[in-house]
């Protein structure tokens, strides 16, 4: 009886289980990444103390029906990495060009990642921010009339 509840609660728990990660797709898209998809994993870093700096990993994938021409990935205005030629895949009679990396980043406390295509013009974003767990306190002036 409990191997035959397993794989149904398996089901309803694994979206909980997989890291939050966010997807970039232009606006004029009805169907999620139908012709460019951007995703960052995860897309947000937390931290234990406010103003504390994060560096972790990140992934950052993209895939797109067209080609894109040396395409370029940033934090804000530094960037991570250029792909000289994307990798290519064929499935279902569609041509799709692809791209990964990850690494190590310090994050900013508010920014994004970008891909950019040969001309410099962006082709995708996604959010990026840091939280902390214990957030600033607010700091209260003294006051000298009572």
């Amino acid at each position: 009886m409990q191997n035959k509840l397993f794989p149904a609660l398996l089901l309803l728990v694994a979206p909980w289980l997989l890291p939050h990660s966010a997807q970039a797709e232009p606006a004029a898209l009805a169907e999620p990444c139908a012709a460019f998809c951007l995703t960052v994993t995860p897309s947000v870093c937390v931290t234990t103390t406010a103003n504390q700096r994060c560096q972790q990993p990140i992934r950052i994938e993209w895939y797109g029906l067209v080609s894109i021409n040396s395409p370029c990935a940033y934090i804000d205005s530094e960037l991570l990495y250029c792909w000289d030629e994307p990798e290519t895949s064929y499935t279902a009679a569609l041509q799709r060009a692809y791209g990964a990396w990850e690494g190590v980043v310090t994050w900013p406390e508010e920014g994004t990642v970008s891909l950019t295509d040969e001309s410099g013009a962006i082709v995708g974003e996604v959010p990026l921010s840091t939280q902390s767990l214990k957030p600033r306190r607010a700091v209260q002036r003294w006051s000298s009339s009572k």
